[in-house]
């Protein structure tokens, strides 16, 4: 991921809040607790990055009117899962370990804890 893809605080915010459900700009923005102004930019950058899309639906009330609803994308939810995969404590820990040591058993180690790891969480999705 370049560094102009890279997902800004808010922006993974509003990333979360749409996972589970689509919504309007107003419940993103209360559920993300920042005002509509900031959180209709974002939405913005979010739509051009390909992350986010806007969803018409048409008004129950009156014949002509609109409602605004967005939605995250596949692009969307690919970026947030890398985000989270590496943004872990664990992957955290082990990035910070590797830079400290240039020793060749201890990589070793720490390489057959994160194979460890992953093959537990495998083991407990069963």
């Amino acid at each position: 991921m370049s560094q102009s893809d890279m997902l800004r605080r808010w922006e993974l915010r509003i990333l979360s809040s749409l996972k589970k459900e689509v919504k309007s700009e107003k419940q993103i923005a209360k559920h993300i607790s920042l005002n509509t102004l900031t959180t209709s930019q974002l939405i913005t950058g979010l739509m051009m990055k390909g992350y986010v899309e806007r969803i018409l639906t048409r008004g129950r009330l009156r014949r002509y009117s609109y409602t605004e609803r967005f939605a995250i994308t596949q692009e969307g939810l690919a970026a947030l899962e890398v985000f989270n995969r590496w943004n872990s404590p664990w992957n955290q820990l082990i990035e910070l370990i590797k830079l400290e040591s240039s020793e060749l058993p201890l990589k070793m180690t720490i390489d057959a804890m994160r194979i460890a790891s992953k093959l537990v969480k495998f083991v407990l999705k069963l």
